[in-house]
């Protein structure tokens, strides 16, 4: 469990230390430096709850970072998480269990007109450990003067009773067993007041669902959700140098 000050009242309370957690929390410290920005995150450490591996972007991270951490690209941390560039891209076509077409030149022609589908080439991007990116991330913001507080998770968001809106979130009780019931070690878990709560639990947040449905909040249509599977293939050595490392398949 990290450091932290008392914070019963915060300015800004974002809820999640994820990328979309942590980039609010930097965005909100270099626009706003002196108001306090807290981030609670409820796995032990960052990018503990994170399923790693992905395709990043790197213009995001220079909207970002470049006002705010000038230089951070020749950082060791950066060239630690950037360190893989995609240098090939081949987007297969599944037509049976033994055949793919590549449909790359295809994509490539779409972004050249300008097409929403040309943007799925990823030469030039990188791929990244989504825990070391968090991680990061994480360190930023604390440089510039947010809270980070892991093993710290929330229970539900709590609603202002007049006006109904949110004014900050409860945490979840510690020294319960399985039941439910209290043991000898029962701590009530905290309140913690906000100005404003940023809820970034990722996909179907339990304090998001609670709050939708506090709030009234009906949405016009279902959330949409794609369910992935992670596979991990140890290779030869020949095996990995012929697929080559900057090399990225869909």
């Amino acid at each position: 469990m990290s450091n932290h000050n008392d914070y019963n009242k915060v300015s800004v309370l974002v809820v999640g230390a994820g990328p979309a957690g942590l980039a609010s929390a930097i965005q909100l410290k270099i626009e706003k430096p002196d108001i306090d920005v807290c981030v609670i995150e409820k796995s032990a450490d960052l990018g503990n709850h994170t399923l790693s591996g992905a395709v990043l972007e790197a213009e995001p991270l220079h909207t970002l970072l470049d006002s705010a951490v000038p230089g951070w690209p020749d950082s060791d941390a950066a060239k630690d998480v950037l360190a893989n560039v995609v240098d090939k891209d081949d987007i297969m076509f599944l037509l049976g269990k033994k055949l793919a077409f590549n449909i790359s030149f295809a994509i490539e022609w779409a972004r050249a007109f300008e097409l929403g589908f040309g943007y799925m080439i990823h030469k030039g991007d990188y791929t990244v450990s989504i825990s070391k990116l968090t991680k990061w991330m994480g360190q930023i913001a604390k440089d510039l003067g947010a809270e980070v507080l892991t093993g710290f998770a929330a229970q539900d968001i709590i609603l202002d009773e007049s006006s109904e809106t949110a004014i900050g979130v409860k945490l979840v009780d510690q020294g319960l067993d399985k039941e439910g019931n209290k043991q000898p070690n029962f701590v009530e878990g905290e309140f913690i007041s906000a100005d404003f709560v940023v809820l970034a639990e990722g996909c179907d947040g339990l304090v998001t669902e609670k709050f939708v449905e506090k709030a009234n909040l009906q949405r016009q249509n279902p959330q949409l959700y794609s369910v992935g599977v992670k596979e991990l293939i140890k290779v030869s050595p020949e095996q990995y140098n012929k697929f080559t490392s900057g090399r990225v398949v869909h």
